[in-house]
């Protein structure tokens, strides 16, 4: 079998980029590629490119259409809110996102903010930096995670091993999502799924999994705000633009909600007169959830597994159809 080749086109470090490639199987080649580079370079470079290894994804469809020996664009991220997947289709590319290869981080990470706001634990880190030992504020506004009721939204790869984290805590877990699990799989998981409605209306902590869609777009408005306990906070560490970020902060002036924690915005990085940057019952990440030593190795071994998948004529994890 004749080597195979793929590209490496990332906006990252140079470091990065060699630390991807030297995970390569030994019968594929590669070609790095900066995202900066013009569009005859990249048209150039997949000329005869059996295999695309993209991030961020933002890509021409000039370059797309030029590549006609791709057997797959393989996106190194999970977000694919940049990737012209209606002409991936009609040129019958497949495209992969790296779907449970950044779950776990992304999954600590949640409920690390669930623990944050729920402890109040920035508060009393300022306290205790400034000598106030205990303050009042501590036990008034600290809440416990036993027996509290977690609604995810969105059950995929994240929000299963966010249900299998919190349940070492004593959670219960209800879930809504477009693609409910079969009756099985919900007793396997102990989970239930409810309505959108009913999952803000009952649920002690809300989590947001889903990726950016017309249908998850401001799915999280005034009305689901309105719908949460006063005692309930939010959670995200999907996209900004899931939640109308005006309504939650009106939520969280008033509080209408205890609190939220928020790994991304709307837009980010959030302007420097944002409200939220000022709110003490909010704690706030840098688009930091994947971010972890182990990241980009864990993401090669992903990626590379899945071209050495589709060389031998599989289906690559990940696979997005819709």
């Amino acid at each position: 079998m004749a080597p195979a080749r793929a590209v490496l086109l990332t906006s990252m470090s140079v470091e990065v980029n060699q630390q991807i490639a030297g995970y390569a199987p030994d019968d594929v080649t590669t070609t790095m590629l900066a995202n900066s580079a013009t569009d005859e370079e990249k048209i150039a470079a997949l000329a005869d490119a059996d295999f695309l290894l993209i991030h961020p994804g933002d890509i021409s469809d000039a370059v797309l259409r030029s590549a006609k020996h791709l057997k797959l664009v393989q996106l190194l991220r999970v977000g694919y809110e940049r990737v012209n997947l209606d002409l991936l289709r009609a040129l019958r590319i497949p495209f992969a996102i790296t779907s449970d290869a950044f779950s776990g981080m992304v999954a600590d990470h949640a409920v690390m903010l669930m623990l944050a706001v729920s402890r109040n634990l920035m508060a009393s880190d300022r306290g205790v930096r400034a000598g106030r030992w205990y303050q009042p504020l501590v036990g008034k506004r600290s809440y416990e995670m036993e027996d509290k009721v977690v609604g995810i939204v969105g059950l995929g790869h994240i929000g299963r091993q966010v249900a299998q984290r919190v349940q070492g805590f004593g959670c219960r877990v209800q879930y809504y999502g477009h693609h409910p699990l079969s009756p099985e799989d919900e007793r396997a998981l102990d989970v239930r799924a409810v309505s959108l409605p009913e999952l803000f209306a009952t649920s002690d902590i809300v989590s947001l999994h889903v990726p950016i869609t017309p249908l998850t777009r401001r799915m999280v408005g005034a009305a689901e705000l309105r719908l949460m306990k006063p005692s309930a906070i939010l959670v995200n560490t999907s996209r900004g633009e899931v939640i109308d970020e005006p309504a939650l902060i009106a939520a969280l002036k008033a509080h209408a909600i205890a609190g939220a924690g928020l790994d991304v915005f709307d837009p980010q990085p959030p302007v420097a007169d944002n409200p939220l940057l000022q709110m003490d019952n909010v704690v706030l990440t840098p688009h930091s959830a994947s971010d972890t030593v182990e990241r980009w190795s864990r993401t090669a071994r992903f990626v590379w597994r899945n071209v050495a998948m589709v060389r031998d004529g599989g289906t690559p994890v990940g696979l997005i159809t819709a």
